[in-house]
């Protein structure tokens, strides 16, 4: 073993947590802005999205399904926080999630849902992204019209 490797571990180990932040918040960020390239970009192309009441695997079905959310939610506004990320290999990561997400839906009703996500991410060819990602909805709520007038 060379002097300098435990230095590089850690610093790769530092390098893959922060790369794994900037996943999480990328899956809100393409979301949100309807920016289908930065969404898919988060998981790897043979990918499972386990959405709770649907599951799709790989960019495919996984493009359809935020399609068609997109269609059906005009609107919709994700914060995600608490995330917990735990390397489990060189290449290899878990994470857990708390997610608070505001969407507006097609006949202009407003939902609050708070839930988790529960993430399995993989480093290939130097990059990580989501293998699967299971969103865990743990309550939704209607919110009240807006007055108008």
């Amino acid at each position: 073993m060379r002097p300098d490797d435990d230095l590089e571990e850690r610093l790769d180990r530092l390098e893959s947590t922060q790369a794994l932040y900037r996943v999480v918040a990328e899956y809100a960020h393409g979301a949100d802005n309807r920016d289908l390239s930065r969404f898919l970009a988060t998981f790897h192309p043979d990918a499972t999205w386990d959405v709770g009441v649907a599951r799709f695997v790989g960019h495919d079905q996984i493009r359809a399904a935020i399609e068609h959310q997109w269609d059906s939610q005009p609107q919709m506004h994700h914060w995600t926080s608490n995330t917990s990320i735990t390397l489990t290999g060189r290449d290899a990561a878990e994470g857990v999630s708390t997610v608070a997400a505001l969407t507006r839906r097609a006949d202009g009703r407003w939902l609050l849902s708070a839930g988790s996500y529960l993430d399995s991410f993989e480093r290939r060819a130097g990059s990580w992204a989501i293998a699967t990602r299971r969103a865990v909805v743990h309550s939704s709520v209607h919110l009240a019209a807006e007055e108008t007038g």
